[in-house]
């Protein structure tokens, strides 16, 4: 293992691994080393990663200074939401575990990798060759791009002593249970003795990245949907389902006025109390997590289903990018539920808000949007730039007034979902629940059929 340093720069030598085609790499570094050039926040690093870039082309510093401006932005204290990395929320718990399994097991072994990544001057520059010539065109003292240098099949990593230099993606406990233990017993732990595995992710986009770690560590109960949903999206460049209604949620949590502002439990976790106080939010107000109403709005961007009842309402949008089209009819039909229900800003009262009603207005929002749609003209709705109206949507669900949400109190989530649903429906189209199936089965032929036709010729 060589642990050179040359011109500010740390040499390791990788090993490559290939799996099903794509190749990784594996080295070893000293923990001293690594423990001073990581970050885990993606926005920290590419706030670095954007000085680099200014250093070696000074025509484009207007541009990389106004970027670095709005990333400084994102790492406010106050937006707790940008500030999250990949990684699972800080467990002080589990470091100290690590910590003492460190200092007093006979075998204080991880023998697992860490998993890291590292933005590369060969990509981002377009810089290649030899280590040290590159450094004679590379000249950045500031500057988080690491080198990767490939001399007839063995390769070499040359990462800057910079602690913003290596992003890691899985491992982070390990690595502050290693900085604990070192500082509790300098004289036990001694991290320049104790090395490190590492595999580095090298030339992907981030997205990729994240969805590999979610896809590793998807099983685990500290892991959640929320998380996997908003990396997804925040690092994809496609635009692709998930991508579409995360920025559909996104918007109608952040946007003042919106009947769900402040609603949505963004990564699937209330903010802590430090917070909240910082963003002047009410806790008991954030009542359904970002997986739940991204779940429940999936089916109205999925392919379509010619026979099915409900039908991909905003499929149409999605195809032509137009994320604003769904988003203003969504913000308008949770606005018109808020003026005929008042319970919906009492969630300690009522349940109107909760999670399983949500879930419940989408399904009907489903039924509600394509009785509009084919009652006034298919193409004059989905092809207007003007969206329907709260007043309109108002009108169509006025029967909701006459739901009892305590009667569902209390129930599971599943249960009480198909419970309220049905009510719903019922109740919009003043339909007796005993002919429910009846009228569902009339709505799928004379509604949703028209619709899918449509859907068919124009997506």
């Amino acid at each position: 293992m060589s642990r050179t340093i040359i011109n500010g720069y740390k040499k390791v030598e990788l090993h490559p691994v290939t799996q099903s085609d794509k190749t990784f790499f594996i080295g070893i570094i000293p923990a001293s080393d690594f423990i001073n050039s990581y970050t885990v926040e993606p926005t920290e690093y590419d706030i670095e990663k954007e000085k680099s870039v200014r250093a070696t082309f000074p025509e484009l510093s207007e541009y990389v200074d106004n970027v670095v401006r709005e990333r400084q932005k994102n790492l406010n204290v106050n937006n707790w939401l940008f500030r999250l990395g990949f990684q699972r929320r800080f467990d002080k718990k589990r470091v100290k575990e690590i910590s003492e399994f460190l200092l007093k097991d006979e075998y204080p072994f991880f023998p697992n990798s860490i998993i890291a990544t590292c933005d590369l001057i060969n990509t981002v520059l377009g810089i290649d060759g030899d280590f040290n010539e590159v450094c004679d065109q590379y000249q950045n003292e500031e500057g988080n791009l690491s080198f990767l240098e490939n001399k007839e099949g063995k390769f070499n990593l040359y990462y800057p002593l910079n602690r913003k230099a290596i992003l890691v993606i899985d491992g982070q406990h390990r690595l502050e249970g290693l900085k604990k233990a070192y500082c509790d017993k300098p004289d036990r732990m001694n991290p320049v003795k104790y090395d490190l595995i590492v595999s580095f992710i090298l030339d992907f986009d981030r997205s990729v990245i994240a969805r590999l770690f979610y896809t590793i560590n998807y099983t685990q109960k500290s892991v959640n949907k929320s998380l996997l949903y908003h990396l997804t999206s925040e690092f994809s460049k496609e635009l692709n389902e998930i991508v579409f209604l995360h920025e559909l949620v996104k918007s109608l949590n952040e946007k003042k006025g919106s009947p769900l502002e402040n609603r949505i439990k963004m990564l699937g976790r209330t903010p802590d109390a430090s917070e909240i106080d910082a963003l002047n939010i009410q806790r008991h107000m954030m009542t359904i997590s970002q997986a739940s109403i991204i779940d429940y709005l999936m089916p109205c961007v999925a392919q379509k289903r010619e026979k099915a009842l409900i039908q991909p309402i905003f499929l149409y949008y999605f195809k032509n990018e137009k994320i604003s089209r769904a988003h203003d009819f969504v913000y308008n039909y949770f606005s018109a539920i808020r003026c005929l229900l008042p319970e919906w800003d009492d969630p300690r009262t009522s349940i109107a808000s909760k999670t399983a009603s949500v879930g419940a207005f989408i399904s009907l929002m489903n039924l509600v949007f394509i009785k509009i749609a084919v009652d006034n003209g298919i193409s004059k709705i989905m092809k207007s730039d003007q969206c329907i109206p709260t007043e309109e949507i108002s009108k169509n669900i006025e029967g909701i007034r006459s739901v009892d949400f305590r009667e569902f109190a209390g129930e599971s989530s599943l249960g009480t979902l198909n419970k309220i649903k049905n009510r719903l429906i019922s109740s919009v189209f003043s339909v007796n629940e005993d002919a429910l199936e009846s009228f569902l089965n009339a709505f799928r032929s004379n509604y949703s059929k028209k619709f899918a036709e449509w859907l068919a010729e124009n997506a």
